[in-house]
């Protein structure tokens, strides 16, 4: 994610997405990393960092569709 300004023009001519759209789409992402920021670090101060890590791994893999 903070590649973004290295990528950004490949990524817009192989997608055919316009720059705009990209960068919105990475603002709502660099949004939602700020918000969910507090969350986590609340959970990491109550129950451990190696547990919250865990945590945090096992989620996505979980959302992986086979």
């Amino acid at each position: 994610m903070f590649a973004l300004p290295v990528y950004l023009q490949p990524f817009a001519e192989e997608t055919g997405w316009n720059r705009a759209g990209i960068s919105g789409a990475m603002t709502v992402g660099f949004m939602v990393m700020g918000i969910t920021g507090f969350f986590w670090g609340t959970k990491t101060d109550r129950l451990g960092a190696p547990s919250v890590i865990l945590t945090a791994s096992a989620v996505p893999a979980s959302r992986q569709r086979p």
